[in-house]
């Protein structure tokens, strides 16, 4: 009933406002005449003229000269007296009483019309609900979402109990957990999935989302692995090319990510749901970078990795360039975190730690272990983890690559200059061969033992692999031309 009493209050107030300028009766306000309007202005510019007098802002010259203009301008606006002769004219007929009429009516009909949409579109029996009642069953609803989350998660553990090699569980457990936040315990089952099941698209796509997810964005060595394997199985998979174009723009390459989102665009159906946020990325990167995209040609992610000058930099021994990202436990780089948030990383760090030592063969977590040392800028701690975790699985490239690039990175930081490379540890070189053995064509591995063997004398073999990796590499790119001079500079066999 309150509600009616003020919109009706409100209705007859606002009617009213609009009807006062035509409720007034004809003679309360005679109209005047445009001379009486000009007349009034000129005697406030006289008045004008004395105060700015007074004020001493024009001297006395001056205001007798704009006096004097005033004066003339008010004999031409006087009103010419009538002529004896002349008798006063009736006022023609006016249609204003009718006009006003129409007009009234209209004001009227606002509030039938306000009143007839409100029962058309609005809830007339709908109950108040105080802001404070709002709160609570918003919160009431938080709740239940949580406690049926917690309750899902708690069935699909049960589950898992019974079948540890469910792999279904397993994905739907992450998942579940990653979403709620458990991204530490979340970790190990996608892994264990993504390992379970490496020709499953879906499974890998899962993974990958949850890798990027857990970095705020950002893609680290582990997902940019993840999403190049998952091209391997399909080379059409949307997500990871989008994917991959957005470690291009963190490694501070506009032109590569402009290549490899018009390479997706072209690819994809009119009417597919990542076509405008494709076409936004591309306009907002271009903007920035002042690129016109047209100008940038069409690539694939894994052809554009083939002439990559940035990905040859780091095959050179040089440690890869970071990506600028946010301070944050995952993706933080060392020197860019504050104070506070860097105690707490190294805090969780230390817990890590703690726990590896009691349960020493979790591979995964060792991984974990020396991606985070990385983060800190710890690159030596992260060699000897990422060395418990190939201890563990031998036959494991990536943890062998990573073990070899953290030696690498730990060198180059005891270098006497940083701009200069620091010679690779013994140690690299084992890790190298090793990755070569089981992917005889990883372009690394080919640079590193052809490095070792022209360190050593063996000209012949330092000239067969490099040879075979300046085949798979562009003929125009920094690191063949670099190549070339190298295999000129080689003693003969």
């Amino acid at each position: 009933m309150m509600f009616w009493i003020l919109a009706i209050a409100l209705a007859i107030v606002t009617c009213l406002l609009l009807a006062r300028p035509l409720l007034r009766r004809d003679g309360a306000q005679a109209p005047r005449a445009r001379g009486e309007y000009d007349l009034a202005v000129y005697r406030d510019q006289l008045g004008e003229l004395e105060r700015d007098v007074d004020r001493g802002l024009l001297g006395a010259d001056q205001a007798e000269a704009a006096r004097v203009e005033v004066e003339r301008r008010m004999l031409a606006a006087a009103p010419t007296p009538p002529a004896a002769s002349d008798t006063p004219q009736a006022p023609p007929p006016s249609a204003d009483g009718d006009g006003r009429k129409a007009v009234l009516g209209l004001i009227a009909l606002v509030p039938l019309a306000a009143l007839a949409l409100y029962l058309v579109v609005g809830s007339p029996g709908q109950p108040d609900v105080p802001h404070s009642e709002r709160l609570a069953q918003l919160h009431e609803e938080q709740r239940d979402q949580t406690a049926r989350t917690a309750d899902q998660i708690a069935r699909m553990r049960a589950t898992l109990a019974s079948d540890p090699d469910n792999l279904e569980a397993k994905l739907l457990l992450g998942s579940a957990l990653a979403q709620s936040g458990a991204l530490a315990e979340a970790a190990p089952l996608l892994a264990e999935a993504a390992r379970a099941a490496p020709d499953s698209l879906a499974v890998q796509s899962a993974y990958a989302q949850f890798l990027v997810m857990a970095r705020n964005g950002q893609i680290a060595d582990d997902a940019h692995g993840v999403l190049v394997h998952i091209l391997g199985i399909d080379p059409g998979d949307a997500r990871a090319r989008f994917f991959l174009g957005l470690e291009r723009l963190q490694m501070e390459d506009p032109q590569g990510a402009l290549a490899i989102w018009r390479d997706l665009q072209a690819d994809s159906p009119a009417d597919a749901p990542w076509m405008a946020m494709i076409a936004e990325n591309i306009a907002q990167v271009a903007t920035e970078a002042g690129i016109e995209p047209q100008s940038i040609p069409p690539r694939h992610p894994l052809a554009l990795f083939n002439d990559d000058k940035q990905a040859a930099e780091g095959r050179t021994g040089a440690p890869p360039k970071p990506a600028p990202v946010k301070p944050n436990p995952a993706a933080a780089g060392a020197g860019t975190v504050p104070a506070a948030e860097r105690e707490r990383i190294e805090a969780m760090v230390d817990g890590l730690a703690s726990r590896l030592a009691d349960q020493p063969g979790d591979a995964d977590g060792w991984m974990m272990l020396g991606r985070s040392r990385i983060v800190l800028g710890q690159p030596d701690a992260a060699a000897e983890a990422y060395g418990r975790a190939v201890a563990l699985r031998p036959d494991d490239l990536d943890a062998k690559r990573l073990q070899a690039r953290a030696l690498l990175a730990g060198a180059q930081a005891k270098a006497p200059s940083p701009t200069k490379p620091a010679p690779a540890p013994p140690a690299v070189f084992t890790l190298m061969a090793d990755i070569l053995a089981g992917a005889p064509d990883d372009r690394e591995a080919l640079f590193f033992v052809g490095l070792e063997a022209a360190e050593k004398g063996d000209s012949e073999r330092a000239r067969s692999l490099w040879t075979r990796l300046i085949a798979a590499l562009d003929p125009q790119s920094d690191l063949a031309l670099e190549l070339r001079k190298r295999l000129d500079a080689l003693p003969p066999a």
